[in-house]
């Protein structure tokens, strides 16, 4: 069947029960709009059509979304409504974070976007738009690759909670820092902040954040024993409060573990399924990220020194005789695909973490020069956004190859 022009590509790939609820929720729009409209209620209207446009982009029905956020824009633009505006505009920073097209415009758009809508806030005394303006500031700057600026904006969040004695600005403030720290591959630190953040969390969509990447860095770090269960557990609340949006890299990080605990082919499927749920939402990300992934399981193959038991290799016999010998060539490729689409989203510390990784796989086959070259690339991008943890592991990988 093909795509209405109110569907996406995506409403005709999930699952019955999720496209039954958007079609009630259609039903049920489409008759509160009806009123609203006879009442000439715009400021009802506006609001109305920014929430349920909000909820579309985080269910990953992308285009609804922005379409319900342009007429809820149009609507408060034309009442005068500078906070209804504001309102619509939050809702754009979303959808611009996981659909923007990379470039100059999105950047300053975006930056522009956020400050004015945390003005506003500001002006109408409402915690909640300043604070979720500058939480997708501060998250928007980690998705794309500059940590530093990531920090820096998470900690005017974080202090938000000073000035107005809430304490969510703070909580979100953790584990947004959680999230930065999980793509800087800093999993110590991101542990940290999301224990943190669930001492103090009292909304059930922060606890379930925090809870997600406490996931994620313990699994990515070799901490977290029982993946699938607490993996498809944290899957199963974020589906159910559709946050379709964030479960890509949550879907990849438990594909990673089950490898890690010795479920090779079915971890690798679960990453490959992850990138083409998030390609066919038309996710700005979704094939680099995908690839940054694939790479770096290979790499781990290549590099390990440890043998897997033997029954974890009859387990896998089949998988590893397709893998092991092309484990170098299937690394590189996808390393080398990762790093072209991170510098065609312009993300530094995931060319940065592209570069350190290729720079391993040179070093692994003592192609010396290349793996320096490599490093000293990845070490400068690094250096240049803050990504404290490539630097260092740079610094460590090029110590081991000494002086040219």
């Amino acid at each position: 069947m093909a795509a209405t022009p109110n569907q996406t590509s995506s409403d005709q790939t999930a699952p019955a029960g999720q496209r039954r609820q958007v079609t009630v929720l259609f039903a049920d729009m489409a008759g509160y709009t009806a009123v609203a409209e006879a009442l000439g209620d715009n400021k009802r209207l506006s609001r109305f059509l920014f929430e349920t446009g909000y909820a579309h982009i985080f269910a990953c029905q992308a285009e609804i979304g922005r379409q319900l956020l342009d007429r809820s824009k149009a609507l408060a633009k034309a009442d005068g409504d500078e906070l209804a505006v504001a309102y619509a505009d939050l809702g754009f920073m979303w959808h611009r974070m996981f659909w923007g097209q990379p470039g100059e415009a999105r950047d300053s758009a975006q930056r522009e976007t956020g400050k004015r809508v945390v003005e506003v806030a500001r002006r109408h005394s409402d915690i909640w738009l300043a604070s979720k303006a500058q939480l997708a500031n501060g998250l928007d700057y980690s998705a794309w690759g500059r940590p530093g600026e990531s920090r820096a904006a998470l900690m005017e969040l974080m202090a938000m909670s000073r000035e107005t004695n809430d304490p969510r600005p703070r909580s979100m403030a953790l584990w947004a820092l959680a999230v930065t720290d999980v793509f800087s591959d800093n999993y110590d630190g991101a542990i940290e902040k999301a224990d943190d953040a669930l001492r103090i969390c009292l909304s059930p969509i922060d606890r379930m954040a925090a809870e997600g990447y406490r996931m994620v860095a313990r699994t990515l770090s070799g901490q977290e024993d029982e993946v699938s269960a607490l993996g498809g557990h944290v899957i199963r609340k974020m589906e159910a409060k559709s946050l379709a949006m964030v479960l890509p890299p949550v879907k990849m990080t438990v594909g990673v573990g089950n490898i890690m605990q010795g479920n090779m082919a079915k971890g690798v499927a679960m990453v490959n399924a992850a990138q083409a749920e998030a390609e066919n939402w038309g996710m700005t990300f979704a094939t680099a990220l995908g690839n940054k992934f694939l790479g770096e399981i290979y790499l781990q193959f290549v590099l390990s020194d440890e043998k897997p038991s033997l029954s974890v290799m009859l387990a896998n016999l089949p998988f590893l005789v397709r893998t092991l010998p092309f484990a170098k060539k299937k690394a590189r490729r996808h390393l080398q695909d990762a790093l072209e689409g991170f510098q065609g989203l312009n993300s530094p510390a995931d060319i940065a973490g592209a570069q350190y990784n290729l720079g391993l796989l040179d070093k692994a086959a003592k192609r010396n020069d290349r793996a320096r070259t490599s490093l000293l690339e990845a070490r400068g991008i690094a250096q240049s956004v803050d990504a404290t943890n490539i630097i260092s592991n740079a610094d460590a990988a090029l110590a081991e190859l000494g002086a040219a």
